[in-house]
C-alpha cells in the first residue's frame, strides 16, 4: 500500500483543528515532554479514516497524542479525536505487544480514564482558583486528590440521578 506523506511536520500546519471544549474540559497537554510511546504504538486507530497502524512494515505516524488531554489527533482527517473512540472494538491483542489497546474493555478502560483526567483537571482548575498559583511539572504533582466536593466545581446537580441504573417500571 502506497501512502502518501506530507513532507513537513504536522505541528508545522496552520490549518490544524481545534477544540475548545476539549480544553476547558481536559485541559492542554504540557509542552515540551516527550512521549516514549506514539498512539498507533499503543494499538489505537483514528476512528473515521481508519489509516492503518503499520504501512509498508513501518509505523504509519499520521496519527499525534493530541495537543488537549485526553485526546488523539489525526494528522489525515485533521481531527481531534477523544483517545476512547480511537480504540478498535474488533480484533484480538497481539501477544507479543499485550500493552496496545484493543476491544470494548480497553475503549471502557481508556474512556473511564478519560473522566479522571476530567475530574483531576476540574479539580485542578479549582485549586488554582483558590490558592492562585499552578502546579507545574517541574515542582512535581502530587498524586493525593482532594475531594471534588471541597474544590467548587462546578458540574450538574442531578449527574447522580443520571449515573443511577433505572429501575424497571413495569
Amino acid at each position: 500500500m502506497d501512502v502518501q506523506r506530507e513532507e513537513r511536520h504536522p505541528t508545522e500546519r496552520e490549518d490544524v483543528s481545534t477544540n475548545l471544549e476539549a480544553e476547558r474540559l481536559l485541559g492542554r497537554r504540557p509542552t515540551g515532554v516527550f512521549a516514549f510511546d506514539q498512539p498507533v504504538e499503543l494499538g489505537y486507530v483514528c476512528p473515521v479514516c481508519k489509516v492503518p497502524p503499520i504501512v509498508d512494515g513501518e509505523f504509519d505516524e499520521r496519527l499525534h497524542w493530541s495537543e488537549y488531554n485526553a485526546f488523539i489527533w489525526c494528522e489525515v482527517c485533521n481531527v481531534d479525536w477523544p483517545s476512547a473512540l480511537c480504540v478498535p472494538l474488533e480484533g484480538v491483542k497481539d501477544p507479543e505487544r499485550p500493552w496496545t489497546n484493543v476491544g470494548r474493555e480497553d475503549a471502557v478502560t481508556v474512556f473511564l480514564s478519560t473522566i479522571q483526567q476530567a475530574v483531576d483537571h476540574a479539580a485542578e482548575q479549582a485549586r488554582i482558583k483558590r490558592d492562585g498559583n499552578p502546579r507545574s511539572m517541574a515542582s512535581g504533582l502530587t498524586t493525593q486528590r482532594e475531594p471534588a466536593e471541597s474544590l467548587d466545581i462546578e458540574a450538574p446537580s442531578d449527574i447522580g440521578r443520571q449515573l443511577q441504573p433505572q429501575a424497571d417500571e413495569s
